[in-house]
Order: structure tokens, then sequence, then C-alpha cells
């Protein structure tokens, strides 16, 4: 999982571990309007681990308000594998991930930009299965403009890809029904 971004366009402000060897923050501000991004990107545990699971949410809860309450009305996004998928219904793990979505008014950006396929194809004997584990979720609707997934020569999962509008100013942000 990684954070590529312009220095022509933002500065790396702070970054930080939220959970040892999962998840990470970094707070960017944009050169040319100011604002402020919270970028929290993760290799989720795997998803019959509830109880890591659970921990790793609750890690990324506390720098979400805290990132809030010093930065109110600035862009959120959540990103990388979670190796799980979403739309399980019998996943504990993927339930309590759209209950946090919700609580945090964070939308799936594939889904919402109609790249919502495989991120993940089986290797070796299990080349035939392939998942959607990895995700992309924004608090500020409207804010990416596209997004393209990409081959990985050097791993089974694909490279994801978004692109920002020009017009950096956010959006308003997402209403979810609770």
């Amino acid at each position: 999982v990684a954070l590529y971004f312009s220095h022509d366009s933002l500065d790396l402000v702070n970054q930080s571990t939220l959970t040892p060897g999962g998840t990470i923050s970094a707070i960017l501000r944009s050169r040319s309007t100011d604002s402020f991004y919270l970028a929290i990107y993760t290799y989720a545990p795997a998803s019959e681990n509830l109880t890591v699971f659970t921990e790793m949410l609750a890690a990324m809860e506390r720098c979400i308000l805290q990132f809030s309450q010093n930065y109110p009305g600035n862009l959120v996004f959540v990103f990388g594998d979670f190796n799980l998928e979403l739309s399980s219904p019998t996943s504990r793990s993927a339930q309590v991930l759209r209950n946090f979505l919700v609580t945090h008014d964070l939308c799936d950006e594939l889904a919402r930009l109609g790249s919502a396929c495989p991120t993940w194809r089986g290797p070796g004997l299990r080349a035939g299965s392939a998942s959607r584990l990895d995700y992309i979720f924004s608090n500020i609707m409207h804010h990416f403009s596209s997004a393209k997934l990409f081959a990985n020569p050097t791993s089974d999962h694909r490279v994801v890809s978004l692109s920002s509008l020009k017009n950096e100013n956010p959006p308003a942000t997402n209403t979810f029904p609770k």
C-alpha cells in the first residue's frame, strides 16, 4: 500500500503510525488552496481476526476525529488492502467496516466512479479466484474524477489510482442515511 502525491501541489505536514506494521496516517496541505487532507492507508489483517480489525478501525477513528477537530471540513480518505469483500453479508468484519463508513460519512470512491471490480487475483492454483479487497473511501464526494486499475507484475493485487479534479476546492461532504 502506498501513497503518491505531487510535491508541486501538496506538502506533507505530518505522518504517523496508527497500528504497528499496518496503518499509517498522513496530513497533506494543498499549496494552492491551503486546504488540508488526511490520508489513512492500511494493510489490514485477515478479516477473520475481528479483534485486530476492530482495533485498527478504532485507531483510524481517533485519527479522523482529531483531524476533524483541527481541520474541520477538509478531505479525509482511507484506503488500502482491507482483506475483505465489503459486500459480504456474512462477514462480521465487513459489517463493522460498513458501520465505520456510515459513521464517518465515507464513500466508496471506486464504486462511485464505476470501477468496483476485483483488485486481487489468486496466484498459482487459485488463479481462477478474484475478489475486491482494495478500497478507497472519501468523505467528500466528487473530489475524484476518475479511477483506473492497472496490472501489477510484482503483486497479486492490481494498482488502484484515483485522479482528482483540477479544482481543489472541496465540495460538500457526503450525506448518507443512518
